[in-house]
């Protein structure tokens, strides 16, 4: 019997697949901040509706209507945040958000015509005292599922594992 259990045991300890994945606290921001504005800049109502949505189901945050009342900004885009409110893409980037609120951006680059289809959406806490991006996380979008209503969730798993000591 010792010997299958060791046998078990070390099986175990070679395969690092089944080892937990820990993932790195959040910010002490996040975890602390009482309100939040949602910054869209994804170009379309409809994704921010859902990211206010799903933020009101939560009910952690108070949702403010405009950053200077809030501790933290969450920001909605099509791009990558790169710092201030602005990010930086080669030529120019246009886009559509789908009924499920994924966006589908295209950015054609400085001499080329030919599209690069992005179809990620973006979402990315700041700190309202200096712009300093404390969580982001970006996630392509599928045909029947909401990328922005996937991130906000994970967001909210993430802060309850947080809380609860998980890692």
């Amino acid at each position: 019997m010792k010997i299958k259990i060791m046998s078990v045991l070390l099986m175990l300890a070679a395969f690092p697949a089944f080892a937990k994945h820990e993932k790195m606290p959040l910010p002490q921001q996040v975890m602390t901040a009482k309100t939040v504005y949602i910054d869209n800049q994804s170009g379309h109502a409809d994704l921010g509706d859902k990211a206010y949505d799903e933020m009101k189901k939560w009910a952690r945050y108070q949702i403010v209507d405009s950053a200077d009342k809030a501790d933290m900004v969450l920001l909605l885009s099509a791009k990558e945040y790169i710092g201030g409110y602005t990010s930086s893409t080669y030529g120019n980037t246009t886009g559509s958000v789908d009924t499920n609120g994924n966006v589908n951006a295209q950015t054609y680059g400085s001499g080329s015509s030919r599209a690069v289809v992005t179809g990620t959406t973006f979402i990315t806490l700041i700190d309202t005292n200096g712009g300093a991006s404390l969580w982001a996380d970006a996630k392509p979008w599928g045909r029947w599922k909401s990328a922005t209503r996937g991130l906000v969730k994970e967001l909210r798993d993430r802060v309850k594992d947080q809380e609860q000591g998980k890692k």
